[in-house]
């Protein structure tokens, strides 16, 4: 019940702030409604590189997530990522990766302070240790919301950092292992990117 009230707390959220009072006719207005479609996107993404050592044993860690958003209005956005992940270590014979998608929306209470909701869909593993596909492919679903931090490092170019609850946390969930506190922690993970023109 707590996380279908908190859906529909974002959802009319979005409606809400979606229109601005013209004070010289008194009727609603977007400031941007003469922009093009072009000039009202925005992108951006993650790229991430690690090298991990499971008793001297490397493990290779690559992760890219490109996105581009739509702004609404000044201060909400709506936007589509992709994500595609890969793990590997060639000393211990294995390798996997992870690929999907996820449609966002943004709304900034500041320059620099916004709240973010997304829904994400992965083709990862069943890491179900009850189940008898236990490493087959399967369709993993998150829902994440939590808020982000711009901070402009020059032009229309900003760092963003996010701090994103996963109100679904599936046992086949391929953050588990990334959690902030851990894998026996709440499901919270944190991002660090770049948004051009957000």
């Amino acid at each position: 019940m707590r996380k279908i009230l908190f859906i529909l707390f974002i959802l009319s959220v979005q409606v809400s702030f979606g229109q601005y009072t013209s004070e010289e006719s008194g009727e609603k207005t977007n400031p941007l409604s003469k922009l093009s479609f072009k000039d009202r996107l925005y992108t951006g993404g993650n790229v991430a590189f690690n090298i991990a050592s499971d008793r001297g044993i490397p493990i290779y860690f690559f992760e890219t997530s490109p996105f581009v958003g739509y702004k609404v209005d000044q201060k909400f956005s709506v936007g589509l990522g992709a994500k595609y992940i890969y793990i590997g270590s060639k000393q211990a014979n294995f390798k996997y990766s992870v690929y999907g998608g996820n449609i966002f929306s943004r709304y900034k209470f500041t320059e620099s302070l916004y709240a973010h909701a997304e829904f994400e869909v992965l083709r990862a593993y069943n890491l179900d240790p009850n189940s008898t596909s236990q490493n087959v492919r399967a369709t993993v679903p998150m829902f994440f919301a939590g808020a982000g931090y711009n901070y402009s490092i020059g032009g229309a170019v900003n760092l963003q950092i996010m701090l994103l609850y996963d109100f679904i946390n599936s046992i086949n969930s391929p953050y588990q292992g990334n959690f902030m506190f851990g894998a026996l922690g709440p499901p919270i993970i944190y991002r660090i990117g770049i948004s051009i023109g957000m």
